[in-house]
């Protein structure tokens, strides 16, 4: 039974590359999976929106998911399970009968779910917890006053990392997170709101003093993000918010640490404490001057052999698509570009023969089936509307589109120069222009001086 095929669409999160699946009968889309063992191909079960199923996790049977819930390393959805609304499944956990679970929920370690049961509303089972019946799941928020007892105080990049680099190019922000598990005076759980974590919890240094004045710690993303701050929570439940830092000069590697006050008790993630799940919890931030891009960072092939497409719109009509982006052979991703967009920065008319070379749009990001639609404006003849996929690979997009037409006799030309900018993940970028030569080829300059394609 093929019941789904996956596509060439991909995307890439947390390293893992994961490829965007649609319906055999229907043509309708579905989820995310990184290979065929993560969604049965038996029964009725699917996954939706832009779910994402990875590593050795499988979901069988007439489980459903949709909304953003995330299933990876050896978790299980089987039965009539419904997982939804940005769920997260992990570890070694099972969903199955017809258990529901929503709410930016977590199961994780060898914990099941089963019978008629609801986890929602931020809630986590974790551990060999078995939860079976018609249980309901969920927790409340609370505020800082009535904290009571803190189980858990950590300051962390993601579950993954406590070390990062940081740019100083102006843009680039290194986001850090900050996690309380705490019970009241009934010993219930219950979350912090994000305002008054940011209004009770400071920032300081690992011997728990005040920050140096050039580290700038801010609650507002710039755009320039990195590591990415999605999910950059591996436990849910837990009360959280992001700072974001930065700097506007080098220095040496410094380390940061979260400090609170409850009840009048000092909390720190700089020093180890009494309570048994208390950990230290340092981040170290190494500076990094502004890259500077060269040639061999580039991607040069789609420079070099664009896409040609003959007898577009018209007969003899030729389309050729240029995609400038980095090779991410210095582990720079291509993820914003600066330009000038549908600018037509070069026509040529010589008798029978005219061309014009034409930015598209800024998007940078591999599209499946996405189009762009481009007037082409030539002497002497109506508009000529041009429609193709734009977006077939990652990086920023132009055109050329030539035909045999003309008043033979006659010639005109208009040649500038088109600027723009591509930007990695921390914001890094390099300046591109970009020329049309003699025989209509695009040329890329890098920093006015080096060119990439000959």
């Amino acid at each position: 039974m093929k019941k789904y095929i996956i596509t060439n669409e991909s995307k890439v999160y947390n390293g893992i590359t994961l490829f965007k699946i649609k319906r055999v009968y229907t043509g309708s889309p579905g989820g995310w999976i990184e290979n065929e063992s993560n969604l049965s191909r038996e029964e009725g079960c699917f996954i939706y929106d832009d779910v994402m199923v990875f590593g050795n996790a499988r979901v069988t049977e007439n489980a459903i998911v949709s909304n953003n819930a995330k299933i990876y390393d050896n978790a299980i959805i089987s039965g009539n399970a419904k997982v939804s609304d940005n769920a997260s499944i992990y570890d070694s956990a099972v969903v199955t009968q017809n258990a529901i679970v929503k709410g930016n929920a977590i199961i994780r370690g060898n914990a099941k779910i089963e019978g008629n049961v609801i986890v929602s509303n931020d809630a986590i089972v974790e551990g060999d917890t078995v939860v079976s019946g018609d249980e309901q799941i969920q927790y409340y928020t609370g505020g800082w006053k009535d904290i009571n007892k803190v189980i858990q105080f950590t300051f962390y990049i993601n579950y993954i990392y406590q070390e990062s680099n940081l740019y100083v190019n102006g843009k680039h922000q290194v986001p850090i997170g900050v996690s309380l598990y705490v019970l009241d005076k009934e010993s219930k759980h219950f979350k912090i709101s994000e305002e008054e974590m940011y209004k009770n919890i400071r920032i300081v240094d690992d011997s728990n003093k005040p920050l140096n004045q050039d580290i700038h710690i801010s609650r507002e993303s710039k755009g320039y993000v990195y590591p990415e701050s999605e999910n950059i929570f591996v436990q849910r439940n837990l009360s959280e918010c992001v700072w974001y830092v930065s700097v506007d000069k080098i220095m040496d590697p410094f380390k940061l640490c979260a400090q609170c006050n409850i009840n009048g008790k000092e909390y720190t993630t700089a020093f180890r404490s009494d309570l048994n799940r208390d950990r230290q919890s340092v981040v170290t931030l190494t500076v990094l001057p502004t890259r500077v891009f060269t040639k061999e960072d580039m991607d040069i092939d789609p420079l070099l052999y664009p896409v040609v497409e003959k007898n577009v719109s018209i007969p003899g009509g030729t389309l050729s698509k240029y995609y400038l982006a980095f090779n991410g052979s210095g582990g720079e991703i291509t993820t914003f570009a600066e330009c000038e967009e549908n600018k037509e920065f070069y026509y040529v008319h010589n008798g029978n023969y005219q061309s014009i070379s034409t930015s598209t749009d800024q998007s940078i990001s591999y599209r499946f089936s996405d189009y762009y639609t481009k007037n082409f404006h030539f002497n002497n003849i109506l508009p000529i509307p041009v429609i193709s996929e734009n977006h077939e690979r990652s990086g920023l997009c132009f055109w050329t589109y030539s035909i045999q037409f003309g008043v033979p006799f006659s010639s005109s030309k208009k040649e500038e120069k088109m600027d723009c900018v591509i930007r990695d993940q921390y914001g890094n970028g390099a300046n591109i222009s970009v020329k049309t030569d003699e025989n209509n080829k695009l040329i890329f300059m890098l920093d006015n001086e080096v060119k990439l394609t000959y």
